[in-house]
């Protein structure tokens, strides 16, 4: 499933598309959260995982250092 701002998830989902199982949330930033999650899209998901945030590589450090 992608959301409007590319924001993806990847799992396992419901009859009613509600996400029940694992998997990957990868956001447009370039983050991603791995675990199990539950719940509606829309109405807030509850989530058992690993937050994981790329890391900063020396050209573009002195860059996100001002971010």
């Amino acid at each position: 499933m992608v959301s409007d701002d590319d924001t993806a998830l990847h799992g396992e989902f419901s009859d009613d598309w509600s996400v029940n199982g694992k998997g990957i949330l990868s956001l447009a930033n370039g983050d991603s959260l791995e675990g199990l999650f539950s719940g509606e899209w829309t109405a807030g998901l509850k989530v058992v995982g690993t937050y994981i945030k790329p890391s900063v590589d020396e050209e573009n450090k002195e860059r996100n250092s001002l971010l």
